[in-house]
């Protein structure tokens, strides 16, 4: 299911339509008639669609019949092997950590695979959340990460100044980063790789209709500059971010930073309407750290994540 993306007509005489969608009247869902084929065109693995896990576990395991052992350590030492075979030995491997459980995951198993061939860079823009710099920088020591912290609050926030449009925010605060990277890279020429926290709906949600690539503009699949030079590695490309969760607690990621509220890369220039000034930064610190703490009081923080990662 990727934007823009429909299924117009199906091979006559070979396929059965199963459901229609009653805005558009888009199939929905359909059927081969020679082979038990199926196809869908709606997330059945999103908490929005109704039985949803059932339709998947029918199709699993009622009708290909799939095997029930996916094994979580077996799923990380075969990402591990694929970065080995990927990243030659003598090259290097840039990885920017935000605290976001993406990054963090990508930096733990490149850390795996590479060891000392991992380079991690934590960089402040200044549009973080209230008291994250630190804590973030302290969760991330305590996974045996030390990443290098490099304070660039005051450059992002006067390469934002004057500006109102949000896309334009994004790209700004985008390239910023790029060469910030390109810096460090420079600074070693080892460095060949840079690696992202890629998910597999970041894939699929930037599809090639007009506009789609702003769907996630914020994510990683925004696109990099080709001056940056560098190769991409993506580990957690074809998972999800539920997925993502479960091995980053498995790979010693405490539950409450692996389970936390999705943040974009830009951070809270997106949040802040028009201008990025210091003073509504402040408000938005505060409105933000508010919210968070009456959902953790009321019960509703964890029960909140699913729509949250589906609406960034």
């Amino acid at each position: 299911m990727s934007h823009g993306d429909y299924v117009a007509e199906l091979p006559k005489d070979r396929a059965v339509v199963l459901a229609r969608s009653v805005e558009t009247g888009y199939i929905a869902a359909f059927r081969l008639i020679d082979r038990p084929a199926y196809g869908v065109q709606f997330h059945p693995e999103v908490v929005h669609t109704p039985k949803g896990k059932k339709l998947l576990e029918n199709f699993v395991i009622g009708i290909a019949k799939a095997q029930q052992n996916w094994v979580l350590g077996s799923v990380i030492d075969m990402i591990v092997e694929g970065l080995r075979k990927t990243i030659p030995p003598g090259e290097k491997v840039l990885c920017a950590v935000s605290g976001g459980v993406d990054s963090t995951t990508t930096a733990l198993l490149l850390k795996k695979a590479v060891g000392n061939g991992l380079v991690t860079v934590f960089v402040n823009h200044g549009l973080l959340r209230e008291g994250e710099a630190e804590a973030v920088l302290d969760m991330l020591k305590s996974l045996g990460l030390n990443p290098i912290y490099i304070d660039a609050s005051g450059k992002f926030l006067e390469a934002l100044r004057g500006v109102r449009d949000c896309e334009e925010k994004r790209r700004i605060i985008g390239e910023l980063f790029a060469k910030i990277f390109k810096d460090i890279a420079e600074s070693d020429k080892s460095i060949k790789w840079l690696a992202q926290g890629t998910t597999y709906p970041d894939v699929i949600e930037s599809s090639f209709a007009a506009g789609a690539d702003r769907i996630k503009s914020h994510h990683n699949v925004a696109g990099l500059p080709q001056w940056l030079g560098l190769k991409v590695v993506e580990p957690l490309k074809y998972l999800y971010k539920d997925e993502v969760r479960r091995i980053a607690v498995a790979l010693g990621v405490p539950e409450d930073w692996a389970y936390r509220h999705p943040f974009p890369g830009p951070g809270l220039a997106v949040r802040v309407v028009g201008e990025v000034t210091e003073e509504k930064l402040r408000v938005v610190r505060r409105a933000s750290k508010i919210v968070e703490e009456e959902l953790a009081k009321a019960g509703l923080y964890k029960k909140c994540l699913a729509s949250l990662c589906h609406s960034w």
